[in-house]
């Protein structure tokens, strides 16, 4: 009975291993103890470009592992590497069957990281390979605890393919994640605030320019994760544009006014898709959108910059005038002349394409979502 009980307990921590990559060092700990070894770990390589990582190790010195990072990283030196790919995938092997113990004791590996641990005799099974990585599996012990025999092997066996369905759902969860850090990095590089929202409006997560409009306080700000608008009228009507966003009914738009006097901030609020929502309870259900229209407009006009070729006066004098102002409030801000600025606002409209101040201004708008921040690229 309390050996079924610990098998229930290795799979559940395969399985919850897959989900968490933290909680691999306790699998491998399992693992190690039911074929008498010392140590076990996860060698995980990709193939383009060749790198090497060992993940969820147990049973090894941490000082000796730092001191022999270099080789075990190094794909090109690590002869358990040079053979993920070579082995066939989920069949233990013997170190033997592909490093023979005189080559073995030869190389760097055993002399800086095998022997000061008295590792010496260890079983690897190949979990995965594919074109772009390879999983392995090592279990190691030492010299007088002899080979892993064929009785290692067999209990070993029926755990492999319950590892290989682990690593699978550990890669679809590698991308999983992996995606969602690109889409983050992408909403935080708009110039515009971007609040998702659950269906109650709570507030699940924003972007950077969303932080900073809500952290200034200036007519929308977050409390008990919810937005909040200035005036009782202004959060009346956001109430109620994601209400009927979250109830599938479009949404809609208000303009919230702010404590400052300056230009009140365009709100829109429209529901996500509800095929997200019917996979997880827990998923935003509504996208808020607001912009400071009176916000510095530098960073969409380096993009637009670098789009027309426009050179550091040209680009000077385009950011003012798109604010709307006259030439003559535009040399006074620059503290140039009003010819020079009529000059150099003709190589903006020539370059643009635009004829009149009205059109670049359009110009801008139209492209500022699609200008996205790249200094920290």
């Amino acid at each position: 009975m309390k050996e079924v009980t610990e098998h229930g307990k290795l799979l559940a921590a395969i399985y919850d291993a897959a989900l968490e990559p933290d909680l691999w060092p306790d699998v491998l700990d399992r693992l190690r103890r039911l074929v008498d070894c010392r140590s076990g770990g996860i060698l995980h390589g990709t193939l383009n470009p060749m790198t090497l990582t060992v993940k969820g190790a147990t049973g090894f010195d941490p000082v000796v592992m730092e001191r022999a990072r270099d080789i075990l990283d190094d794909p090109t030196e690590n002869p358990f590497f040079l053979n993920m790919t070579m082995l066939e995938v989920g069949v233990p092997v013997p170190r033997q069957k592909f490093l023979d113990d005189e080559t073995f004791e030869k190389h760097r590996i055993y002399r800086d990281f095998f022997e000061p641990q008295d590792l010496f005799h260890d079983i690897t099974t190949p979990l995965s390979v594919s074109p772009d990585e390879a999983i392995t599996l090592y279990l190691g012990r030492g010299r007088k605890a002899g080979p892993l025999e064929q009785r290692e092997v067999r209990i070993l066996l029926p755990w492999i393919p319950h590892l290989q369905r682990a690593m699978q759902i550990d890669r679809q969860m590698r991308m999983h994640r992996a995606g969602n850090m690109v889409l983050s990095d992408i909403l935080d590089r708009m110039p515009f605030g971007v609040v998702l929202a659950g269906r109650d409006g709570e507030v699940m997560s924003m972007n950077r320019a969303a932080e900073r409009i809500v952290g200034a306080g200036d007519g929308i700000e977050c409390k008990r994760r919810r937005l909040v608008a200035r005036s009782r009228s202004d959060n009346a009507a956001l109430n109620r544009v994601v209400a009927l966003a979250a109830g599938g009914q479009g949404g809609g738009s208000l303009r919230v006014r702010r404590y400052s006097g300056a230009r009140p901030y365009p709100v829109f609020a429209a529901p996500l898709s509800r095929a997200v929502s019917a996979c997880w309870p827990r998923s935003p259900e509504v996208a808020i959108l607001f912009s400071d229209t009176d916000d510095d407009i530098e960073a969409p006009f380096a993009a637009l910059a670098q789009l027309y070729g426009l050179s550091p006066a040209e680009t000077a004098v385009a950011i003012e005038a798109a604010k709307g102002i006259g030439i003559g409030a535009v040399a006074e801000k620059l503290g140039i002349g009003a010819n020079t600025v009529k000059t150099h606002l003709g190589r903006v409209f020539e370059k643009t394409g635009t004829r009149r101040q009205a059109e670049l201004v359009r110009l801008v708008l139209a492209g500022r979502p699609v200008m996205l921040d790249v200094s920290d690229c």
